[in-house]
């Protein structure tokens, strides 16, 4: 791991940042130890870790900044990959939290402010505790795009709930969605297509893409030998969906307006149950 990225640091940070950073750290690793003293251990052998961190950042030239294998560790947020995505949704005490395995403490109604990060940071906290499924689905309304990091996390969870459940002796079915998303201001039209998934359980309610305020609700599933049978409201549309027919259509749009531009959007989807 680079030592920039062990201290949290951003691309254009000085020494002087990273002096203020390295300062933070040390207190916030004190303070909870002070208040959880079962992992005082962890906390002396992490605040070493941040030293080393902030030494090697200052001795080295910043543009030849390299990775440090001694910064890596067998413990939450050991690696860059993770550490570079939490870095930027937490707080320096949460991720301390975090790398104490006291992720369960972090209050997240307390910092809660109805936007897409939000959404995030309760995603990430629950792959924490190995709830991959869950965590897919927190994620998606934050997900607009279909690549880039975010995207990547969803694919992640996913493949990782699905090797679990081949434990299972169950069978696991899922909904998929393929859609059109066509959105016109004043004439000019873009179009994107897509697929996506979501867990087939009576009940659950998800947000599509891009429309985030349309839901697709499952009202009903039901078995019957090897035939699956769905009743799922999409939008204002209530299909019925099974894993021996043909994908369903539904249709959900939208229309408001943007510093007084009229925007129209529509979402078309082919619905359908297939086996996992």
């Amino acid at each position: 791991m680079k030592p920039d990225v062990a201290l949290a640091g951003k691309v254009f940070d000085g020494v002087e940042e990273i002096r203020a950073l390295y300062k933070e750290w040390t207190e916030a690793y004190g303070s909870i130890a002070n208040e959880y003293p079962l992992v005082k251990d962890r906390a002396e052998m992490l605040t070493e870790r941040i030293k080393c961190a902030y030494e090697l950042f200052v001795d080295r030239d910043r543009q030849t900044n390299t990775a440090c294998d001694a910064l890596d560790g067998d413990f939450p947020l050991g690696n860059e990959k993770d550490m570079l995505f939490a870095s930027r949704r937490f707080s320096v005490r949460e991720l301390a939290l975090i790398q104490l395995g006291l992720s369960h403490t972090i209050d997240l109604d307390a910092t809660v402010k109805h936007v897409p990060v939000d959404f995030v940071r309760k995603g990430f906290l629950l792959e924490l505790e190995g709830r991959f499924s869950e965590a897919a689905k927190t994620y998606r309304p934050a997900c607009f795009f279909r690549s880039g990091e975010l995207y990547d996390r969803v694919q992640e969870c996913r493949k990782k709930a699905k090797a679990e459940r081949k434990t299972d002796t169950d069978v696991y079915y899922i909904v998929t969605v393929n859609y059109l998303y066509t959105y016109d201001k004043e004439g000019r039209t873009k179009e994107e297509n897509g697929e996506d998934f979501y867990d087939l359980e009576e009940g659950a309610i998800y947000s599509l893409p891009y429309m985030h305020d349309s839901k697709m609700e499952i009202l009903s599933v039901s078995v019957d030998s090897d035939t699956v049978t769905a009743q799922i409201r999409v939008g204002g549309d209530t299909v019925t969906i099974s894993n021996k027919g043909e994908p369903t259509n539904a249709y959900t749009s939208g229309e408001y307006s943007v510093f007084g531009d009229c925007v129209h959007e529509r979402l078309s989807m082919a619905i359908a149950i297939k086996k996992e």
